[in-house]
């Protein structure tokens, strides 16, 4: 509680500011630090670096590789500070890596070695962890093999995208990481093993502990790895001294060390689902007394996943329910899988090669189950269901409601005498499962308000408009200077607000940076289009979409969506745009596309008694040629909304269309300066 307490909200004091970079394309000529980490990447490698103020992250070459851990460097390069999240949803970068400790990274031009000492030890695990993933390489094919070295050495260098994605959907992730499983039982295997062999008690408790160690130094020692060596240790000692272990006060311990080193990850999800899995076992273990193994694998099962769930929603805003089923399988083969695959792995390192091919083949059996239950569990409706992400009220009611059961019994026990386990049995099978209904419905209902949400996906336009009773509408989503802005922005997004289909898609025009996204979105499984529409001018090069014609109007409740343009007659694809009206009851945006003051000036004459809207959607990202003075007269907006990169060739926003917004009054808000901006209904 104390570390909780000191760990606030961290950020390493040295780089507070927002920002992309330090400073302008800040070149550094040099930082200097010794080498804690290496990990190979495709294209070269990235290096972990303790300096004076704080760790850093070296993004290097292929001789990166060749360097020691425990060498010190000098490194020039550019610095760059890590990004926070511009849009909700997104994944937020600096939160991520200041959780980790990291202050800064740099993009290395030139690495000299200033001092050649290293870690002996632990540059000789290193080089067993470089053996034994090459042990598990020439073993199995590649996708076996990018699994097996995550799980076992906890390196995901080549782990595939896609067998990520897929585990991840059928709820069983969490094997991809060195967890609390695969540490109690390399720890207990060796502990015991030394026993049967009459090793004295406390030869064999300092030997498995020297050994739980080294195995953490060499996977990297993650927050779940941590947690559980701290735990190990502490019931091994325990053992050896004498004493009862406490898995409670075992975890207590594991947090407060962890937090103490490193604050921040108090707001990391693995710290939160690795400590949030440990303590609902130990309590479930206190409380819940199942003789039946398969009946308490059950029961387990479905209270890890009750103790995980708005953690899970929080940080995924999605969660498998095979998940609960596919882990009373998955986890007691891993009692199999991570001895075999560790021994395997050794011997392949000590250049027992056949020895190894034969020790591995029962892990490529159960791999070959993994993939078969999760592609199998994927075809099952409502395998993997969108939440969107909880509020914090509803999560700590949830939460609340979950531990009643607990408090009630420990308090009637000290007030009535009664022994807590009579109490409490009676409590679950009494209470729990009302209070769980209940918690259910306050975590998975969500409050729907109509808002319109425009994305920053950098140069180009994202318009989610998402209505009252639950219905989405999405303008465009494109963008020439963020990549894949469909899977890492919009389709985020989606699932943060608890979007499982779209009602309607619609282009203004067919350029890049307005439906790159979205043709990912089309693309995609996860979450589905019900309707497709496009302007007049682009009619016949989308056979997947209908015309939005002129003076067509789509209903919904209270909001409506008016097609002012279509395109007609636009001399190119900018001024062949759809121009919207949206209206929800007192609430009206305009949504306009590419269109240039050409177009503007039809619209005045086309409808010459005005357009009075609260929000004008700024043509062209701000470009000079559109928003002219009569158009902003004609609409009288009260603010208006910039989709634009902060570093873009085109100089949008242009001064002349500032200057303009600014001469007719109108409030300018802008997705470079503010990330995704939002307007609601007053």
């Amino acid at each position: 509680m104390v570390s909780l307490v000191l760990s606030g909200f961290y950020l390493p004091k040295k780089y507070e500011k927002e920002g992309e970079l330090l400073k302008d394309e800040l070149f550094s000529s040099g930082v200097i630090g010794t080498v804690d980490k290496i990990t190979k990447k495709d294209d070269g490698c990235v290096l972990q670096l303790n300096t004076d103020h704080g760790k850093v992250l070296v993004m290097a070459g292929a001789e990166g590789l060749l360097l020691k851990l425990g060498n010190t460097l000098k490194i020039s390069g550019t610095e760059y500070l890590f990004r926070a999240a511009s849009n909700p949803g997104q994944f937020d970068e600096k939160k991520y890596y200041y959780g980790e400790g990291f202050v800064y990274r740099i993009s290395a031009k030139s690495i000299t070695v200033t001092d050649s000492g290293y870690y002996v030890f632990k540059e000789n695990l290193r080089r067993l962890r470089d053996k034994m993933s090459s042990s598990i390489d020439a073993s199995f094919d590649s996708e076996k093999a990018g699994i097996l070295k995550a799980m076992l050495v906890g390196d995901k260098s080549d782990l595939p995208e896609d067998v990520k994605e897929l585990y991840k959907k059928s709820g069983i992730g969490h094997i991809l990481a060195i967890s609390g499983l695969h540490i109690s039982i390399f720890g207990n295997a060796i502990f015991l093993l030394l026993r049967r062999l009459r090793v004295r008690l406390q030869a064999a408790g300092g030997i498995s502990i020297f050994m739980l160690l080294s195995y953490g130094l060499l996977t990297g020692f993650s927050v779940s790895t941590s947690r559980a060596v701290v735990m190990t240790v502490l019931s091994i000692v325990a053992v050896c001294i004498g004493r009862s272990y406490d898995m409670l006060s075992g975890i207590s311990a594991a947090s407060i060390i962890i937090l103490t080193l490193n604050p921040g990850q108090v707001q990391a999800a693995g710290f939160l689902l690795s400590f949030g899995s440990a303590t609902g076992v130990a309590l479930f273990n206190e409380y819940i007394k199942v003789k039946n193994r398969a009946l308490k694998a059950v029961v387990f099962s479905i209270a890890l996943f009750a103790v995980n769930l708005p953690v899970i929603m929080c940080f995924y805003y999605e969660v498998s329910l095979i998940g609960i089923l596919l882990n009373l399988i998955v986890i007691p083969a891993m009692s199999l899988l991570v001895p075999v695959g560790l021994l395997g792995a050794v011997f392949g390192a000590f250049g027992a090669s056949k020895g190894a091919l034969f020790i591995y083949g029962s892990a490529n059996y159960i791999l070959e189950g993994y993939e078969l239950l999760c592609k199998a569990g994927e075809r099952l409706p409502f395998s993997s269901v969108i939440t969107g992400r909880p509020s914090g009220p509803r999560v700590l009611i949830y939460y609340l409601l979950l531990l009643l059961p607990f408090i009630l019994s420990g308090l009637k026990e000290r007030f009535s005498g009664v022994s807590k386990d009579d109490l409490f049995r009676k409590a679950m099978m009494e209470l729990f499962p009302v209070l769980m209904t209940i918690g259910f419905f306050v975590i998975f209902t969500r409050h729907r308000e109509f808002k319109v949400t425009m994305l920053d996906v950098g140069q180009g336009d994202a318009i989610v408009i998402e209505n009252s009773n639950g219905n989405t509408y999405i303008v465009d989503c494109g963008s020439t200077s963020v990549k894949s802005v469909g899977k890492y922005r919009l389709i985020p997004f989606l699932k943060y607000e608890g979007v499982r289909e779209v009602d309607a898609l619609f282009y203004t025009h067919l350029d890049k940076d307005h439906i790159s996204g979205g043709d990912e979105l089309l693309a995609s499984d996860e979450i589905r289009v019900k309707r497709f529409f496009v302007s007049d001018y682009f009619d016949e090069e989308r056979s997947d979409a209908k015309l939005f014609d002129t003076g067509q109007v789509l209903r919904d409740g209270d909001m409506s969506l008016s097609c002012l343009y279509s395109g007609e007659g636009g001399k190119d694809a900018n001024d062949g745009s759809l121009v919207l009206l949206l209206k929800y009851r007192d609430f009206d945006m305009l949504l306009t596309g590419d269109i240039s003051s050409a177009v503007e000036e039809k619209l005045l004459a086309a409808y010459p008694e005005g357009c009075d809207v609260d929000v004008l959607k700024v043509a062209h990202h701000g470009s000079k040629y559109s928003t002219c003075a009569a158009f902003l007269s004609w609409c009288t907006p009260e603010e208006a909304g910039i989709s634009v990169s902060a570093r873009n060739r085109y100089g949008h926003p242009s001064e002349d269309a500032l200057s303009r917004l600014s001469a007719a009054g109108v409030s300018v808000r802008r997705t470079d300066r503010e990330g995704a901006l939002t307007f609601r209904a007053r």
